[in-house]
């Protein structure tokens, strides 16, 4: 089993982070997250274009189970504030961000996929928020991503469904569904789709949810029975 990782490349202007968990779809881990944040601290500083992409024909299938299945509360809290500082600097930095999204975009990777200014779909992509099935919001601030990003999300994506790279077009999750560029280097005419700057605000509230809820026995097992039969 290959190590849980975050790969970066400098590129000329720009900076691309991939996402190395194939063998889960890429779940994220606190470690990779970690190091997108050192990625994204980088870019503020220094004003390149941040990229994210999955390796293995995936985006991300959300966070790593795994660890949301060992959490306590506490650990639970931290890491969804954890992850919505993230989503805040990719909001809102003075660097450009983008998302190219391929395969499965689900959970915690949505919701850093909607945090960029500019979300592209490939071809046979698929966009949800599993979370809505378990009875709580996506905690690092995906709920507020996609209203500022749809007005009123479709239906389909606050009751955990799946939608296609198409549909993610037309409500306004993604801003363009094409072919994603060899190398990571986003085409200058792809920037003029880019949202503007969002303040993502303060999300104790739901974190402190989404603690509560993934604690409860009955999210425990859940997962517990889940993570049994993908083994």
């Amino acid at each position: 089993m290959s190590e849980a990782r975050v790969d970066t490349v400098e590129g000329e202007g720009f900076r691309l982070v991939v996402f190395r968990h194939e063998e889960r779809l890429n779940a994220l881990t606190s470690g990779m997250m970690d190091a997108l944040a050192a990625a994204v601290e980088a870019c503020e500083a220094d004003g390149r274009d941040l990229v994210l992409r999955g390796g293995g024909g995936n985006f991300s299938s959300g966070a790593d189970l795994r660890e949301v299945a060992g959490s306590d509360y506490e650990a639970a809290r931290r890491r969804a504030l954890a992850g919505r500082r993230v989503c805040a600097a990719l909001a809102s930095g003075r660097f450009r961000s983008a998302a190219l999204v391929e395969g499965v975009c689900f959970g915690k990777g949505l919701e850093l996929a909607l945090a960029c200014r500019l979300v592209v779909a490939a071809s046979g992509s698929l966009f949800a928020f599993p979370e809505y099935a378990l009875g709580f919001e996506p905690p690092c601030g995906g709920a507020e991503l996609a209203r500022e990003r749809c007005g009123r999300p479709p239906s389909a994506l606050t009751e955990g469904k799946r939608l296609t790279a198409r549909e993610a077009e037309a409500a306004g999750l993604a801003d363009l569904a094409a072919e994603l560029p060899a190398g990571g280097r986003i085409p200058a005419g792809w920037w003029e789709r880019a949202r503007p700057p969002f303040e993502l605000p303060p999300g104790e509230e739901a974190a402190k949810r989404y603690a509560a809820r993934v604690a409860s026995p009955e999210v425990k097992e859940a997962l517990r029975a889940f993570l049994s039969g993908k083994r």
